[in-house]
């Protein structure tokens, strides 16, 4: 895409490759996101909410409150207005993601119903729920939180390992999702170093993809919540404060775990537990990572009532009093 071509935008438009739409293949769709249109500066949070088409002369905007879509041409005339709350065809719950079809469709993602629909910039429906987009959500539900394999994901969803890659990274690109990385500091066999884990944006928004259901602070499925929740807020943490240190988590070969290393050396660590109490078995992993990379600061989030300190130095915190602690600028 040309900029000059596109001048009546005032926009740098960033496109990845995307297998959706009415075919499903490798050439697929584009997400185009401009950082502004016409005159009006956009704020970051509309990454993923305009898209502009590819005859480069339609443009189409997500209203959020409305769950409504509008369509214009480059003259500001409206070509088409659709959507609306609902479950029916052509409506939807909550609008995330616009993509621009090759063809001069639009696909609409809406994590509400877990759905994937192609419009016309009229309104007209094309088709819902793309096969492959529809099984990738599915797929989801397994590894959200978890080491990724592309490759059992690709299989799952029927297309090529390279297309599962840009599915999650249109996620991350548009906001919807973060990578965390593996922390090795030092060369071993015995470490993670390449898969990552994968977490949606919202500990809500994952726990209807995956089903979960929360009904008492207690249990793995509050676990891998509580773990979720952790990591956005220390994003959250790391962005309103403009600091810029690295949150990853380390695991070994054999199954211990840190769920997450913060700074470039791995100066802190922290685990994340469900359950109301830890004991020896609890720390292995916390225990195995201070042993090797010896962290100014070990931590386990946990839903214990009171704060305490191991004999070998690791804090025992409840997850309220480690977030008074992250908000205060004590922990990293």
């Amino acid at each position: 895409m040309n900029r000059g071509r596109t001048a009546w935008y005032g926009a740098i438009v960033v496109a990845s490759a995307l297998a959706l739409g009415c075919q499903v293949d490798d050439s697929g769709l584009r997400t185009l996101v401009p950082d502004r249109i016409g005159t009006a500066e956009m704020p970051p949070d509309t990454r993923g909410l305009i898209a502009l088409l590819s005859d480069e002369t339609t443009a189409c905007v997500a209203e959020l409150y409305e769950n409504r879509i509008r369509c214009f041409d480059r003259s500001g005339e409206g070509v088409g207005v659709f959507g609306g709350e609902g479950e029916g065809p052509g409506e939807f719950d909550m609008i995330n993601v616009l993509v621009a079809g090759h063809d001069g469709t639009l696909g609409v993602l809406d994590f509400g119903l877990n759905r994937f629909s192609v419009f016309e910039p009229s309104g007209a429906l094309v088709t819902r729920n793309a096969p492959a987009f529809s099984r990738f959500f599915e797929a989801l539900a397994f590894c959200h939180g978890e080491l990724l394999n592309y490759s059992n994901v690709a299989r799952d969803c029927g297309v090529s390992s390279k297309t599962v890659k840009e599915y999650f990274q249109i996620l991350v690109d548009t906001h919807l999702g973060v990578f965390v990385e593996p922390f090795s500091r030092l060369r071993s066999r015995a470490v993670i170093t390449r898969a990552p884990k994968f977490y949606l944006f919202d500990v809500g928004v994952a726990n209807h993809v995956t089903g979960r259901r929360i009904e008492r602070a207690a249990g793995p499925d509050f676990g891998r919540s509580l773990e979720h929740l952790m990591l956005m807020e220390l994003l959250a943490y790391r962005s309103y404060h403009e600091r810029d240190f690295p949150v990853r988590f380390w695991r070994t070969k054999s199954g211990l775990e840190c769920d997450f290393v913060l700074g470039r050396d791995g100066e802190v660590a922290v685990d994340v537990k469900g359950g109301r109490g830890v004991g020896r078995r609890e720390l292995r992993g916390l225990r195995a990572f201070a042993e090797e990379h010896r962290p100014r600061e070990a931590i386990v989030v946990c839903n214990e009532r009171a704060s305490r300190r191991t004999e070998d130095g690791i804090w025992i915190l409840p997850w309220k009093r480690f977030l008074e602690r992250l908000w205060g600028g004590w922990v990293v």
